[in-house]
């Protein structure tokens, strides 16, 4: 195992930062690293097997790791014990992906597990694993260009609950969303959002919050969710009819 070290960031804690580990920084993995990577309460942790992808990574990034997730000794080797989230960004090589899914829902069965799937294949045996939050980019490769399209009629009435579109990679796309009235006060697991839309981040007075089924909202706050384009634009298209 192999340690690209970075200079850690400089926040006063009085509680140990929780953890967040990527494996596979790929472009799907590389977005969601540079996106996790302005969250000072936790410990972002960005794993690859090659040493040239993880060099690319935000300077926020805590610690980059060469290594083989699908290899129980290396995850034994990390040392991590107070995990908030995995994300598993392997799509190419579904072998490692299903072995470090495998191997985290064994080690750490209570943690949050994000896995990327590149078929309906590689997803049913993911969720056969016990992962139950995929994102599968391979679904959407005929609608990469409805974002493009979609993105003019943001100017035409829907453009005030739309803060930011960034499409990604398979034709998924992330989209911050200011919160709808009716969703104040509830929880995560009350949104009644399509199983396909995955909440990524809260943004609460500009700072970034790592959401969980129990994560009550706010007036004020904004969402950053990740789903494929086409899910994109029926979730706005219902967003604004809210």
């Amino acid at each position: 195992m192999k340690t690209i070290h970075r200079k850690a960031k400089k926040v006063k804690h009085k509680n140990k930062k929780k953890e967040i580990v990527v494996f596979g920084c790929g472009k799907f993995g590389h977005q969601i690293v540079e996106n996790l990577a302005v969250l000072p309460e936790y410990r972002i942790i960005a794993v690859d097997t090659d040493q040239r992808k993880l060099k690319t990574l935000h300077l926020n990034v805590d610690s980059l790791i060469v290594g083989d997730s699908s290899n129980e000794h290396f995850l034994d080797e990390l040392g991590i014990e107070d995990v908030g989230i995995f994300v598993i960004g392997i799509g190419s090589n579904i072998q490692a992906s299903l072995l470090t899914a495998a191997l985290l829902r064994k080690k750490y069965p209570n943690a949050r597990v994000i896995a990327k799937a590149i078929s309906d294949e590689h997803e049913a045996i993911l969720r056969q694993l016990g992962v139950v939050e995929l994102i599968n980019p391979e679904k959407a490769g005929a609608n990469r260009a409805l974002i493009k399209i979609f993105n003019p009629i943001l100017d035409n009435g829907k453009s005030e609950k739309i803060n930011s579109i960034q499409e990604i990679e398979g034709g998924m796309s992330l989209v911050k969303v200011a919160l709808p009235m009716d969703l104040v006060g509830k929880k995560v697991k009350e949104t009644g959002f399509p199983k396909e839309v995955t909440i990524v981040l809260v943004y609460r007075k500009s700072k970034p919050l790592v959401v969980y089924g129990d994560f009550k909202f706010e007036l004020g706050d904004e969402i950053l969710i990740v789903a494929d384009n086409a899910t994109v634009i029926q979730f706005i298209d219902a967003l604004v009819k809210r």
